[in-house]
């Protein structure tokens, strides 16, 4: 278990936490950096749910 141990995330984990696609193709830029500076994909994808119900 990873848990109790000091470390860095490997790149697996942060498209896991990012909710990108594990297939998604970052075009050569880091994981980290497109992870870091973009909104969540399932995050974008809640929040245009809701904007079409209410707006709709």
């Amino acid at each position: 278990m990873y848990y109790n141990e000091a470390r860095n995330l490997n790149d697996t984990e942060y498209i896991r936490m990012s909710s990108f696609p594990s297939d998604f193709d970052f075009c050569n830029i880091s994981t980290r950096y497109v992870c870091g500076m973009s909104v969540p994909p399932l995050m974008t994808a809640r929040i245009a749910l809701e904007i079409k119900k209410q707006w709709f």
